[in-house]
């Protein structure tokens, strides 16, 4: 065998040998490329089965995978479920075709806002979708820059909380219903003697922080008696309720409280008012009372129903005050004006 026979020998094996290798290095690759299509598919049917929206954003923020639950989520983005689709343009385009239950008035700010909040993740969000149905929506940032977003229906937990919470607006109105009942005076329809004893011991624990004047009127319905004797009970007890709505009437400002103390006997609390004025504002329901002239033959003062007016305020006492002591002030005021002759006021 000569030398070039055996250097084309050579060189011939060295040619099939990089043959071989080429081809084992294709064959390779297409294993390597079917082994991860298998790999994607199998991952695929995995998030296919999950019972979340699955999606995945790169790093320009355009699809790159998303699951079955998604799909069906934003089916009305079907055109737009592929490779490459910005946030943004599904964003968009889901908005302009419904999938929004509240249209936003300016949709370029919640486009904005939405998009601020993919960019930079913080807490969960809640969404609501057409049909009645609720998202939860978490985003996270991945190591590569993109972005994993997944949401979870939460249906049922939002109908449980926005029952819990009909239930307790209604348990408040309960109560607030029961309070307003146990301190409402039930012939009269104004505030009894438990809210009149509430109010005032606010009011005169505010005048003890803060100093503002405080004034009662203690009022007493002249020879109701009479009246109950000469037109009977009913008409005693419409009598009643007239003379309080009257009273009520006067008592028109904010904290401002008509109250029945019991029998024919009502009081008026008159916060940031001081003696001089309530005096002036006793006068006023004296004439309100008068000038709705209830008949009321046997008075001994009128041919109608006429009031005596104790008043008793913070400013004319130097040794403090409380609740009672008020109140007594201005029932001592009251029966003065009853022996000065009825129909008239007096300042304790």
């Amino acid at each position: 065998m000569d030398l070039a026979f055996f250097v084309a020998v050579l060189g011939w094996l060295a040619a099939l040998a990089m043959a071989a290798g080429w081809w084992l290095a294709q064959r390779r690759a297409r294993q390597a490329r079917v082994d991860a299509d298998a790999a994607k598919s199998r991952l695929q049917q995995v998030f296919d089965h999950l019972d979340i929206g699955l999606v995945v954003y790169d790093a320009d923020d355009r699809l790159c995978l998303w699951n079955a639950d998604f799909a069906r989520l934003y089916a009305v983005a079907a055109p737009l479920l592929k490779p490459g689709t910005r946030f943004e343009e599904l964003l968009r385009y889901t908005l302009a075709n419904g999938n929004v239950t509240t249209p936003p008035e300016d949709p370029e700010a919640w486009i904005a806002e939405r998009l601020q909040q993919h960019q930079t993740p913080q807490a969960p969000l809640l969404r609501a979708l057409p049909g009645g149905r609720w998202r939860r929506i978490t985003e996270q940032r991945l190591p590569d820059g993109g972005t994993l977003s997944y949401s979870v229906d939460v249906t049922q937990l939002v109908l449980q909380e926005q029952a819990l919470r009909e239930a307790q607006r209604s348990a408040q109105e309960a109560i607030e219903r029961l309070s307003l009942m146990t301190e409402t005076d039930a012939l009269t329809g104004i505030a009894n003697r438990l809210a009149l004893d509430r109010h005032l011991a606010e009011e005169c624990a505010r005048v003890r922080r803060h100093g503002f004047p405080l004034s009662v009127l203690l009022i007493d319905i002249d020879y109701f008696k009479a009246y109950n004797d000469t037109y009977g009970h009913a008409a005693g007890d419409e009598c009643l309720r007239r003379v309080a709505q009257l009273l009520a009437s006067c008592a028109r400002r904010p904290g401002d409280v008509a109250a029945r103390l019991g029998g024919e006997e009502f009081v008026l609390i008159l916060p940031h008012m001081g003696s001089a004025a309530a005096a002036l504002h006793a006068e006023n329901c004296l004439r309100a009372v008068s000038d709705a002239a209830i008949p009321h033959a046997q008075s001994g003062v009128a041919q109608h129903v006429t009031l005596s007016i104790g008043v008793a305020s913070t400013e004319d006492t130097v040794s403090g005050f409380d609740p009672t002591s008020l109140l007594a002030r201005a029932d001592a005021a009251m029966y003065r004006a009853k022996r000065s002759g009825r129909h008239a006021v007096s300042v304790g």
